[in-house]
């Protein structure tokens, strides 16, 4: 498999939109890019400790448990039926620790941080195309807009984010070496922004219909361009 990934990644590297393996991103690491960008981030812990992680609740009052690497994730059930599965964002009180002293697999912790809205912003070559989720006015979706609330959805606008932000967003983004991706990102009622993740592979549909964003003709348009260029490159370099 390490030997298909190599290949994959060293055909489409030109030009074209990510690697093959960007999908597997560090997030640790990208955590650790924004607080040398002086991007905030909520405060973390990675811990297997149960006492570690019952002072890391006293510390921040209300905190959350997500996946450290991609929530998403497949069974086979029989020959004929895949079933799929995520792990969204929960909230972690006092009742989820055990009293007593235990060890654990390695999870991920972060503050709680309120919100006054979340924002998707999804990101090609330089160029940020964001959207705010009004998620805080349905209890479904307060914690994690994911929980979708398909009979009452969220209320979802375009809007622009700060250019002092969309610039350290960008170098992020030349730090891991990616040229697309979508980032969640929330703003609090004291008007801050915070960087949660970047997915390399999220999902952009939604946020193009809601928003008139036209994002896959874009998409498109880039494939067509540079895919040319890496057939230019590829006959020059075999012929």
């Amino acid at each position: 498999m390490v030997p298909l990934i190599s290949y994959l990644n060293s055909f489409f590297h030109f030009n074209l939109i990510n690697r093959f393996n960007d999908n597997f991103i560090n997030k640790v690491t990208v955590l650790e890019h924004c607080l040398d960008l002086n991007i905030k981030i909520p405060n973390t812990l990675i811990t297997t400790n149960s006492d570690e992680l019952n002072v890391f609740l006293s510390e921040n009052k209300m905190i959350i448990t997500k996946s450290i690497q991609n929530p998403f994730f497949s069974l086979n059930i029989n020959q004929n039926y895949k079933a799929y599965f995520s792990t969204p964002t929960q909230l972690v009180t006092l009742k989820d620790i055990p009293k007593s002293s235990c060890s654990f697999s390695p999870s991920f912790f972060q503050k709680y941080i309120p919100k006054q809205f979340e924002i998707r912003s999804f990101y090609l070559n330089g160029i940020f195309k964001s959207m705010v989720i009004f998620s805080q006015q349905n209890e479904k979706t307060k914690i994690d807009y994911r929980n979708y609330d398909h009979k009452n959805p969220n209320r979802c606008v375009p809007y622009i984010l700060p250019k002092k932000l969309e610039k350290k967003l960008h170098q992020l983004m030349l730090r891991l070496k990616l040229n697309c991706g979508s980032f969640d990102i929330i703003y609090t009622p004291e008007g801050e922004y915070y960087f949660l993740e970047i997915n390399p592979v999220g999902q952009f549909q939604w946020l193009s219909r809601n928003c008139n964003y036209s994002i896959e003709k874009t998409i498109a348009k880039t494939i067509l361009k540079n895919g040319k260029k890496d057939k230019n490159l590829y006959s020059a370099l075999y012929k």
